[in-house]
């Protein structure tokens, strides 16, 4: 169970410059929700309900409504105070326990959240409660699961919850999506169509836009090479902003050996690595 000092603390890690790093998406939306001090309230009471018999969740949300009411809290913020409490485990169980890669597990997901609002203060408290919980478990397999359902759900909510992607929509949009990425760093789209002809659809449901900009790159790196491909990737400082703040994820790994007749099938090794330095490595 994480201690309001040591949640506190996550969250005042998660302004500093250097958080940009270990926990882009966190650094950014925290310059971008509209009242903090909501977010610490949340912290203080997500966990107040354990050991008092019954579902803690809700029991903390019970609590902290009051808290609120008693403190003339507005009732818009006690309503979003109260519904992260509430749902603080929902993003991270979710993550971890459903396939995000289905649009219905999407929809799902944020017919629950609703609005962007509420999303990015949930992705923030779900990051500050897990390290606060315990660190060792932020590792880049949560990292990237997480970072996936929020961006997923953003796109799911701004296009409309009464307007739901079919299959063939969302293959197209992450293509597109994936694509564009690709070109501002410099990726030949007659390369990038060429490859991904060889790719069945049930790839661009399985993985979000950012995860096949790398893995793309990886594959046309590796060129004519006859050995499989080991890939390692984390965003070089030389991509353009706008890219590094779409694919600042913590470090990825991902071991392709693709069947015949590509002439990359064959068995051997070798190892893709960007240039800048690498934290640990962790699996997806």
């Amino acid at each position: 169970m994480p201690t309001p000092c040591g949640y506190s603390s996550f969250l005042h890690g998660f302004r500093k410059p250097e958080a940009k790093g270990d926990f882009p998406v966190a650094a950014a939306l925290m310059q971008q929700l509209p009242k903090l001090d909501l977010l610490w309230m949340a912290g203080l009471f997500h966990d107040i309900g354990k050991g008092r018999g019954g579902d803690h969740s809700e029991i903390g949300a019970r609590d902290v409504e009051q808290f609120c009411q008693r403190h003339h809290v507005s009732p818009h913020d006690t309503n979003l105070v109260s519904w992260l409490v509430e749902h603080h485990l929902l993003m991270s169980m979710t993550a971890q326990k459903r396939d995000i890669s289905d649009p219905d597990v999407i929809r799902d997901f944020a017919l629950v959240v609703r609005n962007e609002t509420r999303l990015d203060y949930l992705y923030v408290l779900t990051v500050a409660d897990i390290n606060a919980t315990n660190p060792t478990l932020w590792n880049g397999w949560r990292a990237s699961l997480l970072r996936q359902l929020h961006a997923e759900t953003k796109r799911a909510l701004r296009r409309g919850l009464n307007n739901p992607p079919d299959r063939d929509d969302w293959v197209r949009e992450t293509r597109t999506e994936a694509r564009s990425l690709l070109q501002t760093i410099g990726v030949n789209r007659e390369q990038i169509d060429h490859l991904w002809e060889s790719l069945g659809e049930d790839y661009f449901l399985q993985y979000a836009p950012s995860e096949i900009v790398w893995q793309t790159q990886g594959i046309l790196n590796h060129n004519q090479s006859p050995l499989p491909l080991v890939l390692i990737s984390a965003p070089p400082p030389i991509w353009p902003k706008a890219a590094q703040r779409c694919l600042s994820t913590p470090v990825r790994w991902m071991i392709c050996s693709p069947p015949p007749p590509l002439p990359w099938s064959n068995w051997g090794y070798r190892s893709t690595t960007p240039a800048s330095p690498l934290p640990t490595t962790t699996g997806r």
